[in-house]
């Protein structure tokens, strides 16, 4: 499933600084979710249901959206696409994640316009493609708001204008990693009508369990895997709060230490 890959790509990144001798740890510690800034942020990006296949795209996704939107916790839908690729700017190029939306109700499923710092969510889907990005690939690239940038998948390229540009505080892979574009200018990527998988927004965040398990026996089991926000991101919280607690550590021995911190 290439978007468990790509989320697999920003929890390899988020965890660097808890590599060597903490990968055990990494690996078995258990996410602590009440952590609310970094759950609002992981939601903002992650809807908190995802149904996808075991290939590449989901077979049937209007049959699973029936499904979803039938569920009585459900408060919006859409699907979606992802992809790992390059994007281009005056400055450069880098690797990058790109995630496709419905512009038409993106806003309502994912929390990204909490975390916009610069230009509008509107237009994604206008005459020339727009992309939002994450401020800290912007930076790298030299663009701003108006400028455009090429993203190529499978060597097949397009051309975005930049729309918007995101900031998350805690996550800041998404800043440095990640770009959102419109399913129809995804399309070049994907075959006709094809996506990812749909992703489902409750309006209780804390049944997401209860509705997965309940979505995974009405669709039969395979080739549909339903998995949570928490089940799909738990690499990348995990990373990202050990991370955290080295560099708090770090600090606090710095600290008690004094003038004395470099030395051994």
């Amino acid at each position: 499933m290439r978007c468990v890959l790509v989320l697999a790509m920003l929890a390899a990144s988020a965890g660097r600084a808890a590599a060597g001798a903490c990968t055990d740890a990494v690996a078995g510690a258990i996410v602590d979710t009440t952590d609310a800034e970094l759950r609002d942020e992981v939601t903002a990006v992650t809807a908190h249901v995802v149904v996808m296949g075991h290939q590449d795209f989901l077979p049937d996704a209007a049959a699973v959206e029936r499904h979803a939107v039938a569920v009585p916790d459900t408060v919006r839908v859409e699907p979606f696409v992802f992809f790992d690729g390059t994007i281009r700017g005056p400055a450069g190029e880098q690797a990058i994640a790109i995630k496709g939306v419905d512009p038409h109700r993106v806003a309502n499923v994912l929390g990204l316009g909490a975390h916009l710092v610069a230009g509008s969510l509107a237009g994604l889907d206008g005459g020339h493609p727009g992309i939002w990005l994450g401020d800290r690939i912007a930076a790298h690239l030299q663009v701003a708001i108006g400028d455009d940038v090429a993203l190529t998948v499978t060597g097949k390229v397009v051309h975005f204008r930049v729309l918007a540009l995101f900031h998350f505080v805690q996550i800041d892979e998404y800043n440095q990693q990640l770009a959102i574009v419109g399913l129809r200018a995804a399309s070049p990527w994907r075959p006709a009508g094809a996506v990812s998988g749909v992703e489902i927004t409750l309006d209780h965040r804390e049944r997401a369990t209860a509705v997965a398990a309940g979505l995974a026996r009405d669709l039969g089991g395979e080739p549909f895997v339903v998995q949570t926000w928490e089940q799909l991101n738990q690499i990348l919280m995990t990373a990202l709060l050990q991370s955290r607690t080295l560099r708090e550590g770090a600090i606090a021995r710095a600290l008690a230490l004094g003038p004395w911190a470099g030395c051994s």
